[in-house]
């Protein structure tokens, strides 16, 4: 029986292997909640079942079910062999998002048994993070399939409402103004 077990794994191996790209687009507001968590997974039709199956064993349901009970959207388009699955507001349970200091930090632990596109957009500018290429508020990943996991990593300021204080400042003036023009 182990020996099956054994095989069916290299098999799955072999099958899945270069057949399974993700594209992650995260966009994280102020207040450290999520604006946009956009999965998108391109693969073929027998890996497709095989991560229905998997997801049927673990929650009981299908994932574009599982989707939807969580509060997703779920869309799915088979062309041929190839199927492409997008998942919109379902983030990943290995996400963490804090405000630390004044700062948010995103954290994700990313298993990349296939290839992986991650673009995060953060609410201020990006001042600390392990990502390939980072500008102003956005940063991205680029991982290649059989790396080892990968922790997703940037801090970033808050941004505060620019011109507050002067709008502020102006209104008292008026309204002092207005205060001194009404008396006799």
């Amino acid at each position: 029986m182990k020996k099956i077990a054994i095989a069916a794994a290299l098999i799955l191996v072999v099958i899945t292997s270069g057949c399974v790209s993700l594209t992650y687009d995260v966009k994280v507001d102020k207040n450290g909640e999520f604006d946009k968590f956009d999965t998108t997974v391109n693969t073929s039709t027998v890996v497709y079942s095989l991560i229905n199956d998997q997801v049927k064993e673990e929650k009981g349901k299908t994932l574009k079910q599982y989707v939807i009970d969580e509060g997703g959207k779920y869309s799915e388009v088979q062309n041929e062999d190839n199927v492409e699955v997008k998942i919109s507001g379902v983030p990943d349970e290995n996400v963490n998002v804090t405000k630390v200091d004044g700062y948010i930090v995103y954290n994700a632990d990313v298993d990349n048994e296939a290839k992986i596109d991650y673009y995060l957009e953060m609410p201020g500018k990006i001042i600390e993070s392990n990502a390939d290429i980072t500008n102003g508020k956005k940063a991205e990943w680029h991982m290649t399939e059989g790396e080892s996991t990968q922790n997703i990593y940037a801090k970033s300021e808050i941004p505060t409402i620019p011109g507050f204080g002067l709008f502020s400042t102006t209104i008292m003036l008026l309204i002092a103004v207005f205060r001194v023009q009404k008396r006799p």
